[in-house]
């Protein structure tokens, strides 16, 4: 199994759409049998899709990802792990021991599970605007 972590700075990447760094490892029965830091050369979204797939990366562990981005990388079968934050070597550590859903890995003010763009536990609402849930005395 092949993994892409985005990183910046010995950290995972803040938002994986503007990184051009990833530690990719390789995995056999669940150890590390390869690491190798590289450089994404390609300028666009798709190239840079096109080359995670090329790469043969099976999953990609980043922090934010813009939908869009997302849906192209997970539409190759490659699976996204998004709203990860902390020092590369801990998140890798944390991959290891499966534990990257815990809250120790989430982005600051990031509750989001699974990438769906929702916090854990919460729907979406179209709130109640200006005439919903009180009568408007305004035009009277």
């Amino acid at each position: 199994m092949k993994v892409a972590f985005s990183y910046w700075d010995q950290r995972i990447s803040p938002v994986f759409d503007n990184s051009r760094r990833i530690l990719l490892v390789e995995t056999e029965m669940g150890r590390i049998v390869a690491r190798e830091r590289l450089t994404l050369a390609a300028a666009t979204p798709a190239q840079r899709c096109m080359q995670l797939v090329e790469l043969g990366v099976n999953a990609l562990v980043c922090g934010a990802i813009s939908k869009p981005l997302q849906n192209m990388i997970s539409a190759y079968g490659v699976q996204v792990i998004p709203f990860v934050a902390g020092e590369l070597q801990q998140v890798l550590q944390g991959w290891q021991e499966n534990r990257l859903e815990t809250e120790d890995f989430r982005m600051p003010g990031c509750r989001c599970s699974g990438g769906t763009g929702k916090g854990r536990n919460m729907r979406q609402s179209k709130g109640l605007g200006m005439r919903r849930g009180r009568e408007n005395t305004f035009w009277r």
